[in-house]
């Protein structure tokens, strides 16, 4: 039986020894065994969004070793591996399964790839009620996002708290005002922004002088200045 021995070239040589009765002679026969073909196929999709449950499914006919990006992997007894993408960094990964040679089969091996992509980050700024303000007002900046996010005005950086910038005009000069809510990129973000302007307009003045129109030498009267 062949499958105990390896693969390789082999010689029979069958002899009969001279006796009483025969004389000597010898057969040969030549004969190889040789391995099999192994066979390794891998199956992935070409892309993901961060956040994604995913398959990777190896076939094979023997023992096989698999890395995603040079780092070793199991596969289970089924031939799949069960990817949760928010372990990974979104970027670019290679799949290698390979079979070494081995007594029984010739090495081979099976190369995929795919990429891991991050999500679209959302942030959108409204200002309540409106976007020109009488010095003294106070009003909010709504933020919506879905990742963490800075908010500056003309620069300068403010707390967000639940969604909300409120900004006490009192603590502004008048003036012209950009309001810019960005969204660094991170593992699972890619980076957004969203702009909003708003002004501080001064208060009018008033003043008013109340006084007669004529006065006798010697009386007293009074002059009365109203103003804000």
């Amino acid at each position: 039986s062949s499958t105990k021995l390896p693969a390789g070239d082999y010689t029979i040589i069958a002899s009969i020894a001279e006796n009483p009765k025969y004389f000597a002679n010898v057969s040969t026969l030549k004969f190889s065994i040789i391995k099999l073909n192994s066979t390794v196929n891998i199956t992935v999709g070409d892309s993901y969004v961060y956040g994604s449950e995913f398959n990777i499914t190896v076939e094979n006919n023997t023992a096989v070793n698999v890395t995603i990006n040079g780092k070793p992997v199991s596969v289970k007894a089924d031939g799949t591996l069960d990817i949760d993408s928010t372990t990974m960094a979104a970027t670019h990964y290679v799949v290698i399964a390979t079979i070494y040679e081995n007594a029984k089969y010739y090495g081979s091996v099976a190369t995929r790839e795919f990429n891991i992509t991050k999500l679209a980050s959302r942030v959108n700024i409204t200002i309540e009620p409106n976007e020109t303000h009488v010095y003294g007002d106070k009003f909010t900046i709504r933020v919506e996002n879905d990742t963490v996010c800075v908010v500056t005005i003309n620069g300068d950086e403010y707390n967000v708290t639940g969604g909300v910038v409120d900004v006490d005009t009192t603590r502004l000069p008048a003036g012209d005002y950009t309001v810019i809510a960005s969204i660094p990129e991170n593992a699972k973000y890619l980076p957004n922004s969203s702009t909003v302007k708003f002004s501080i307009i001064k208060l009018n003045s008033t003043v008013n002088i109340t006084v007669g129109d004529s006065y006798v030498y010697g009386s007293e009267f009074n002059i009365t200045v109203e103003n804000n």
